[in-house]
């Protein structure tokens, strides 16, 4: 399913990072991006892994899951932790580790054949350089996650769960 270039950026207009993008700005992160593609079952980034890249899914669905340190090597299903999300078509993952240089937070896991656009992160970082308004897209994906986790955390104490 090779995409050209003109097909990555048009996929990146659609994804909550490039939705407010100048063309510029889109056709540079196209540019860079590199297709990538996983089998159903594979581990597409572990937990406790250093993030030298984000992804950007083009197809497919998979899981979010969570052990609470570094997986086993080589760590499947269960081992990996719980489901803490699920994710599909246009979703950003991965792009924390990028931003702030410490170690993935979970693991990402596909459930089906996943096609991604990967961006790694010094390209990232020379394209926010080239354009800013790159920064407000990846802002508007840590917000969104930021207000997921405290209604996740509202909802539990109404439940009597701890926080």
């Amino acid at each position: 399913m090779a995409l050209d270039l003109i097909e990555r950026a048009i996929f990146l207009r659609r994804t909550v990072i490039g939705r407010e993008l100048p063309d510029a700005a889109l056709r540079l992160i196209a540019e860079v991006a590199r297709e990538a593609s996983f089998d159903a079952g594979s581990v597409i980034a572990y937990e406790g892994d250093v993030g030298q890249e984000m992804f950007l899914v083009v197809s497919g669905w998979g899981e979010i899951r969570k052990l609470g340190a570094a997986p086993p090597e080589r760590a499947r299903g269960d081992a990996l932790g719980i489901v803490v999300g699920t994710f599909e078509r246009d979703a950003v993952l991965g792009e924390m580790a990028v931003l702030d240089d410490e170690r993935r937070s979970a693991s990402i896991v596909a459930d089906s054949a996943v096609v991604a656009l990967v961006v790694h992160r010094e390209d990232l970082r020379d394209a926010i350089g080239a354009c800013p308004d790159l920064a407000f897209g990846l802002f508007r994906v840590l917000a969104a996650r930021i207000r997921v986790a405290d209604a996740q955390r509202i909802a539990a104490q109404a439940r009597g769960g701890s926080p």
